[in-house]
């Protein structure tokens, strides 16, 4: 039982904590995506966005995003974050990060309240949809993205679910085994090793012993057991001698 909920424990920690590693990955990837606009790797968009995202307000695909970032992205235009980044797990396995950025286009410096949606997908968060609050307002975009999560839970991914009943099952399977085992050798135990008969009153009695022994040994020799003297005389000395000698 101790072993059990030691195991459950470790597992249950491990869900737990994952939720800051994860953390930092998810920051990782919102700091590459800011970088890839600065550096004008255009190509590399194609490795952070997930199949389909929701771009500034409408559904594309991960190639079509692709096009939209190479066709705007110009030597002119670069962005920094400048707020630290806010995360919030949602029931939906989706994290969004909020941030501020400072876009400076043509010598022209706007900022925008912006955001990611990230979703871990093959063991890496990729970006499920990329927006600001001014167009998602003219366009009247409403997120459904499920409950909000505390922050020391992880966001749980289809692996994550998968991996945990696995590791359940076969932590009860393990328990199920020792439990037969344990029986089973009980029971071998009690067959080769059965208790001893308790004694009964008779092994105590000395009355009884002396029923049961006829002859006793004393000083090497053998005695026989004694009657019980009522006061009447042996045989021989109720005889007269001319008895005796028919007697004997």
């Amino acid at each position: 039982m101790k072993t059990c909920l030691l195991l459950f424990g470790l597992l249950l920690l491990f869900t737990l904590s994952g939720g800051a590693q994860d953390k930092e990955k998810i920051k990782e990837a919102v700091y590459r995506w800011n970088s890839l606009h600065n550096t004008k790797q255009n190509d590399q968009f194609k490795n952070i966005y997930a199949p389909r995202v929701l771009f500034y307000g409408r559904y594309n695909s991960r190639k079509k995003c692709y096009e939209k970032k190479n066709r705007f992205l110009s030597p002119d235009f670069s962005q920094e974050i400048i707020t630290p980044l806010s995360l919030t797990v949602y029931s939906s396995v989706t994290v969004k990060c909020d941030f501020t950025k400072r876009v400076t286009y043509k010598n022209i410096v706007k900022q925008h309240e912006c955001y990611l949606l990230l979703e871990e997908q093959g063991g890496s968060y990729l970006i499920t949809g990329e927006s600001d609050l001014v167009i998602d307002k003219k366009l009247a975009v409403q997120l459904h993205l499920g409950n909000v999560l505390p922050d020391e839970v992880r966001p749980f991914s289809p692996a994550i679910i998968i991996a945990t009943i696995t590791v359940l099952v076969l932590l009860l399977l393990f328990i199920l085994y020792k439990r037969r085992k344990s029986r089973a050798a009980g029971s071998l135990e009690e067959r080769y090793n059965p208790e001893p008969a308790v004694a009964g009153p008779e092994l105590f009695d000395t009355n009884a012993r002396t029923k049961h022994q006829p002859f006793l040994r004393t000083n090497g020799h053998l005695q026989g057991r004694k009657e019980p003297n009522n006061g009447s005389k042996p045989i021989t000395e109720l005889l007269s001698g001319k008895d005796k000698g028919d007697a004997f």
